[in-house]
């Protein structure tokens, strides 16, 4: 999280689509910087960020317009830390969602990948489910 980030002294800077998550963020970490931005249209100044570290988001948006922004954004050697969800799976089995690797390494073509991770998951709320996660840390060419 930012707080982690901000004690190892990184100039930190947390972004979320929603104003409530935002002020909640604001009151949770005192101190440091928050602001409503929409990850699939950002507004950073083209190669100015040094890193984006993103979990449980991609998979909620538009995933060309988020990582070609990020790409954008990005400075010359940025990292990109990213969980993309390969399967969601309900705890009667049902598959929620699903994500090939195949499409997610068309995606990240652009970077050079650093590591990759496959683990697994499990959350109980709302209902027990299980993450397959493919952990991605990338670097912009």
């Amino acid at each position: 999280d930012v707080g982690v980030f901000a004690r190892y002294g990184f100039n930190v800077l947390g972004i979320d689509y929603s104003e409530r998550e935002v002020v909640s963020a604001r009151s949770s970490f005192s101190g440091l910087n928050f602001q409503v931005q929409n990850v699939e249209d950002l507004t950073f100044v083209s190669g100015t960020v040094g890193a984006f570290f993103m979990i449980n988001v991609i998979h909620y948006v538009d995933q060309v317009r988020a990582i070609d922004g990020i790409l954008r954004s990005l400075k010359s050697g940025g990292l990109f830390f990213v969980h993309f969800n390969l399967s969601i799976i309900d705890r009667d089995g049902v598959v929620d969602y699903e994500q090939d690797e195949v499409e997610i390494f068309d995606l990240v073509s652009s970077f050079v990948i650093l590591h990759r991770r496959v683990f697994e998951r499990i959350d109980s709320e709302p209902i027990k489910h299980v993450h397959k996660i493919m952990e991605l840390i990338l670097k912009k060419r």
